[in-house]
């Protein structure tokens, strides 16, 4: 078991509410403010901005499809800011909308925000009763989370689904499903299971090159078709179409929803799914490094039916933790219990409620991936890129 951390979870989300920039704290007098996020809000926010004396200098839409032009006067500027608005504080008015607003975390977090917390809790997205009942379990994942970054994203998680304010959110440095340590290198095997459209997969069968192996489960049928349309070039790719489950049979999909698609009683297809555990005899797959899962809420009975394969091959895991309101300590949790001997982290991806994911390692690989991580630092550095993103530092 870890040793406890000699930071609490309640000092940590004390951290959150240091950190976070509400309007509120921001609004100085005379300052100018360029306005983003809902169009429905932003007449409400200017009005606010104005009340205090301050001054809005635009209007932003980050969608691409959109023109610009004037709203209640004001310059309506859309895709990249302008040089001489980039340097002004940016309002973000409204709740975040992850459909059509992804940027980088460091933007993400430079923003001043002007969210309704009564919104999110009529849309179900705070949940703080559960986490008061709960409370002695989500301390103890808190507790078990390797380092400072993944503690603070737990701690602000939970701070942004007791007060139902999204801009709570401290997200990670690096891509989903491309954690510094726990990510597949060279020569692995990995599962990846719920693959979509092969985004995720196309990533693994670079990183895991000629010597390695991907087998991606995807049983959509129209996602699995462009499943195998993005990965035909890769040699390394095996596309499967079936589900993953804790047992082989015949279910209920519920397609036509994107990334969302899921296995449900309502759904209007029938998919056939099968467990890991079968998967790996049935393929003959001689070793298994990475397990990702993320089978929007039906993580659960799929590590059920990987149980044989983790406890043999101990891979490195990536697991969402997000769809069901308890996955977010009772995932940590499971894994906690089933796996002595690994490091756990966490990651946090977007600004809305989704995309959180578990990061584990068994100790024995848990070097091999940092001095991995240590040699790409190394590498961007001397690229002259930022060893978080890959982006220019000049």
């Amino acid at each position: 078991m870890n040793r406890p951390h000699p930071e609490t979870l309640d000092e940590t989300m004390a951290k959150c509410e240091r950190l976070r920039r509400p309007l509120s704290r921001e609004l100085d007098q005379g300052k100018r403010f360029v306005v983003g996020g809902r169009h429905g809000d932003w007449v409400t926010a200017a009005e606010r901005v104005k009340d205090i004396g301050g001054e809005v200098a635009a209007f932003h839409d980050s969608r691409k499809k959109t023109r610009g032009g004037k709203k209640n006067g004001i310059d309506v500027l859309r895709g990249k800011l302008p040089r001489r608005f980039a340097g002004l504080p940016y309002l973000f008015a409204g709740e975040p909308s992850k459909q059509w607003f992804s940027p980088a975390p460091s933007f993400v977090e430079s923003c001043i925000w002007d969210v309704e917390p009564r919104e999110a809790h009529q849309r179900g997205k705070a949940m703080p009763r559960l986490l008061q009942q709960h409370r002695e379990r989500v301390e103890r994942v808190f507790q078990h989370l390797a380092d400072g970054p993944s503690r603070l994203q737990f701690a602000s998680i939970v701070k942004a689904r007791v007060e139902g304010d999204t801009s709570f959110h401290r997200i990670s440095r690096y891509a989903e499903y491309d954690h510094p340590i726990v990510r597949p290198t060279q020569g692995d095997v990995a599962i990846d299971v719920g693959a979509f459209r092969g985004e995720t997969t196309v990533r693994f069968a670079r990183s895991v090159g000629a010597r390695g192996r991907v087998y991606s489960l995807e049983p959509e049928p129209s996602n699995h078709a462009r499943l195998c349309a993005a990965t035909s070039d890769l040699f390394n790719v095996a596309p499967i179409a079936f589900g993953a489950w804790d047992d082989t049979r015949v279910l209920s999909f519920q397609g036509g929803r994107g990334g969302a698609s899921r296995l449900s009683s309502e759904g209007e297809i029938r998919v056939p799914v099968t467990s890991i555990d079968r998967l790996v005899r049935r393929y003959r797959i001689p070793r298994v490094d990475l397990i990702k899962l993320d089978v929007e809420g039906a993580e659960k009975r799929v590590l059920e039916g990987a149980r044989q394969t983790i406890r043999r091959h101990r891979p490195k895991l990536q697991v969402s933790i997000y769809h069901h309101k308890p996955d977010l300590f009772e995932l940590p949790e499971l894994l906690i219990d089933w796996l002595p001997g690994y490091r756990f982290y966490l990651g946090h991806h977007s600004y809305y409620h989704v995309e959180t994911d578990i990061y584990a390692v068994p100790v024995e690989k848990w070097a091999r991936g940092y001095l991995a991580r240590s040699s790409r630092r190394w590498a961007l550095r001397l690229l002259g890129r930022s060893p978080e993103r890959g982006t220019s530092t000049s």
